[in-house]
This record gives structure tokens, C-alpha cells and sequence, in this order.
């Protein structure tokens, strides 16, 4: 059985590679690395849910070509 701080860990960790993927997928969309959270915020926005969603599961898993 996992103890909660093994899943706050897990779960810190997941987040972490999620907002990585995102940072990824702004720089490669945009062409420039994101200067402000705001920034990343309007372009995440700005996609279709589903379709970023997506993106990050692959970006994250490895699956997307880079």
C-alpha cells in the first residue's frame, strides 16, 4: 500500500512532467520559449481542450516526435 506522501510524491511528479510538456509544446508552436505564466495561459486557452490534452499525454510519455 502506498503511503500519501508516496502519492503526493507521484502526483507532484506527474505534474511537474505535465508542465514541462506544455512549456515544450509553447516554444515549439510559438517559436520562443514563454516569458510569463500568462503568456503560456492565453496560447493554452487559445487550443482546443482535447486536442492539447492529447499533445501533453504524448509529449509526456515520450510518444511525440520531437
Amino acid at each position: 500500500m502506498f503511503s500519501e506522501e508516496a502519492v503526493a510524491n507521484r502526483d507532484a511528479q506527474r505534474r511537474l512532467e505535465q508542465a514541462r510538456a506544455l512549456l515544450y509544446l509553447f516554444e515549439k508552436d510559438c517559436g520562443r520559449p514563454a516569458a510569463t505564466m500568462d503568456e503560456v495561459r492565453v496560447w493554452a486557452c487559445a487550443q482546443i481542450h482535447e486536442h492539447l490534452v492529447f499533445r501533453v499525454t504524448l509529449q509526456v510519455h515520450g510518444l511525440a516526435g520531437r
